[in-house]
């Protein structure tokens, strides 16, 4: 195993550290160039270069450590390295105002193990340098990295602690209540900036992610009564449809929003004649002729005033479920087409799931996409609830847009524990709030 010695600042070194704790001058680090040469550690602070240098990289990481050091990592491979050497002396250099590139500091290995081999055409061999050093004011050094360089193991490890605590915050984030609590609040914006920043395509500017969420709030009136009901809105996909080309004037950037909880005033049937093939000829869709539409129509109508501007209706493909000749009596979907919906929606079952069960195995999936919020560990964003008394919240039951494969009664639901079900269209569930800004 390598063993180095202390890291020895040089006369040019100590100058150029001199001129920056008088304000005259700053240290931009630029390289960590390795020798075979064999040096004392008497011999280092006199020295001005290095001979025998083998080996040069760029600065891949620079960190303040406390006020008056900084860690500096380089990293070495032998991939274009023809001749081996043993690496015996390390030295950093740095810029000076007045000379130009300086060896500012200098180390060296004690063991005599820091063996550099020639690449064989097989295998690549690697050394990751750590260099801490005193600058005097760690506030007056050049941070900048050169972006050629190798990533470090330094860097490597930084992102498996990211990625390590973002497991543990989604591990974590279930709550009592079951519901999936992923992302972050979206307290900064402002609806109208959300839509802008959906129009615009810039969600990653804005650090905004699949899971995060927005608090709106929604009115209803029975019997003269108005009362007001807090969602909380969560991002299901950002863009999720942006690949397909529907129509020429179709925004191509979009987020779609799902409640994370249900709406809580009524529970709602699919149809009230019974069957889930309610169509026409001019409307062969029955999500455009079922009770279900006007329920959400009247849920719309207490959004707050002027959000209906800045929903886009979303633009996707439907089930039919016509026959000229016997159009009352359907058990299968006919086929599907491409569909405006209102502002309010339904997903799909393959928009939930990312495949079909109960659906039509041929139609009920066409240009469908599975949103994110649901795929990968997300199934637990499939349970949903309603707040009842007391602020608690209730697992149930809730509605999708998608018929039941061979029958004329049933619709697609999700159960209470997320799974996914078959319900008669007179059976009253519980829906979400979906929109698309």
């Amino acid at each position: 195993m390598a063993e180095f010695s202390k890291l020895v600042i040089t006369s040019d070194g100590q100058v150029l550290l001199a001129k920056m704790i008088a304000g005259t001058g700053d240290v931009g680090f630029t390289k960590v160039c390795t020798s075979s040469a064999q040096y004392t550690l008497a011999q280092l602070e006199a020295l001005s270069a290095l001979t025998d240098i083998k080996q040069t990289s760029l600065i891949a990481n620079i960190k303040r450590t406390n006020e008056v050091a900084v860690k500096i990592e380089a990293v070495y491979t032998n991939a274009e390295l023809k001749t081996g050497y043993y690496m015996r002396t390390l030295g950093l250099y740095a810029n000076d105002p007045d000379k130009g590139e300086i060896l500012y500091a200098v180390t060296i290995e004690t063991s005599g193990n820091c063996y550099m081999p020639p690449y064989n055409s097989v295998t690549v061999t690697s050394a990751y340098i750590q260099l801490i050093t005193t600058v005097g004011n760690a506030d007056n050094v050049s941070l900048n990295v050169s972006p050629g360089v190798y990533a470090t193991i330094g860097d490597i490890q930084t992102l498996e602690e990211k990625i390590t605590q973002i497991y543990k915050d989604m591990k974590n984030s279930v709550t009592n209540d079951n519901l999936l609590y992923v992302g972050k609040e979206l307290t900064e914006f402002t609806w109208d900036e959300l839509s802008d920043i959906a129009k615009a395509g810039t969600t990653a500017e804005h650090d905004i992610h699949v899971g995060d969420y927005k608090t709106l709030t929604l009115s209803h009136t029975e019997r003269d009564i108005t009362t007001e009901y807090p969602i909380r809105m969560q991002v299901a996909g950002i863009n999720t449809y942006a690949a397909f080309d529907f129509k020429s004037n179709y925004p191509k950037y979009h987020i779609d929003w799902i409640s994370i909880e249900l709406y809580p005033p009524n529970t709602y049937i699919w149809n009230e004649s019974g069957n889930n093939d309610l169509v026409t000829s001019n409307m062969p869709c029955p999500m455009h002729n079922c009770m279900m539409r006007s329920y959400l129509g009247q849920i719309a109508s207490g959004l707050p005033d002027g959000f209906k501007d800045l929903i886009v209706s979303k633009y996707m493909y439907m089930e039919e479920k016509y026959d000229e000749k016997d159009p009352s009596s359907l058990t299968s979907a006919t086929g599907a087409s491409a569909n405006t919906i209102d502002w309010l929606w339904l997903p799909s079952e393959f928009e939930i799931f990312g495949t079909v069960a109960y659906g039509s195995m041929r139609w009920a999936s066409i240009g469908q996409i599975q949103y994110p919020l649901f795929a990968n560990g997300g199934q637990v964003n499939r349970i949903k609830a309603i707040v009842v008394e007391e602020g608690r919240l209730s697992n149930v039951p809730w509605w999708t847009m998608t018929l039941t494969e061979g029958t004329t009664t049933e619709v697609v639901c999700i159960t209470e524990n997320g799974a996914v079900n078959t319900a008669n269209v007179l059976t009253k569930l519980n829906i979400p709030v979906c929109f698309r800004l």
